[in-house]
């Protein structure tokens, strides 16, 4: 018997095979399955798919029962026991090219991740970045042939996904605090550690913090900090975890990923406002977006 409220044999079952759906979703992504079936209006079968996309037909087939049974497509039996094939609606919004809600890129970019994920034990072990071993690439994810600027492919991978996740949260980051105060702005590609900064009255850092090192980061605040106007601020976009670290998940699973490929990790609330004041910032505020996004929003003055 289960004890009120701990997970069932059949919750660890489905943790332990957790990675078999997302292989099943990533292998369609790659092949285009979800593609060819959004330019098929009345479905497709799979013997037909099977030649679009160039691949064993009996797989194919068992690869859609198996999009079939996890939510990702729709299968109808004729008359005559002719199953036909087509995309369910989430699967049309979400994983096809052609939509403007995709999040194709991201799911694509799990082949990097899962050949990453293979060695957390190692990094759990020793604490260090596991890019190298897996996929043959350096740590430093924004060195030009390095991490997820290895290629210029993967970059332009990296960069959607980045794309993707400022074009879902957007909405929520410009109205969490009230910015009619300030009259210039920067949200500047470069060099942040080497490069001068200009002189504004608000910076954004998004996605930026989490990055790096607390050497790094403090030398990056310290240089903010120098280049704000008095009065200004700045708006640091990050997920915070909750003050016993033991969510929300997403971010969770964002801290493991951190480590797996970089020098950088997820911090709670006051793990960021004591970055912030040990750099000079003060009348620091918090605004928790919903948990959907990808990001919560501070903002400190100087």
């Amino acid at each position: 018997m289960p004890i009120e409220g701990s997970l069932t044999i059949k919750d660890i079952y489905q943790i332990m095979v957790g990675y078999q759906q997302s292989q099943i979703m990533y292998t369609a992504c790659s092949l285009n399955v979800f593609d060819v079936l959004h330019k098929a209006n009345d479905g497709m079968t799979s013997d037909v798919l099977a030649n679009r996309i160039r691949s064993e037909p009996e797989a194919v087939d068992r690869l859609l029962n198996a999009c079939v049974g996890i939510g990702l497509v729709d299968v109808h039996m004729d008359a005559n026991g002719i199953a036909t094939y087509s995309n369910t609606t989430a699967t049309e919004m979400f994983l096809t090219n052609s939509s403007a809600m995709s999040i194709k890129t991201l799911c694509l970019m799990q082949g990097d991740f899962y050949k990453i994920w293979g060695r957390l034990s190692m990094a759990v072990k020793d604490g260090s970045c596991q890019m190298p071993l897996a996929i043959g690439t350096g740590c430093d994810m924004f060195e030009k042939g390095s991490g997820f600027h290895a290629s210029e492919e993967k970059q332009y991978s990296f960069m959607q996904c980045m794309h993707m996740f400022s074009r879902m949260d957007s909405p929520h980051v410009v109205e969490a605090f009230d910015l009619s105060e300030f009259d210039t702005a920067c949200d500047l590609g470069g060099n942040f550690f080497q490069d001068p900064l200009p002189r504004v009255d608000l910076f954004v850092l998004s996605h930026v913090i989490h990055d790096w090192n607390e050497e790094k980061i403090n030398l990056l605040l310290s240089n903010v900090y120098k280049a704000l106007r008095p009065g200004g601020a700045l708006l640091l976009c990050e997920k915070m975890l909750q003050p016993l670290k033991d969510g929300p998940m997403n971010t969770l699973l964002f801290d493991i990923g951190m480590l797996l490929s970089s020098e950088g990790k997820e911090r709670t609330t006051d793990e960021y406002r004591t970055l912030l004041l040990q750099n000079g910032f003060t009348d620091i505020q918090v605004k928790q977006l919903p948990e959907m996004c990808f990001r919560d929003v501070i903002m400190a003055r100087k």
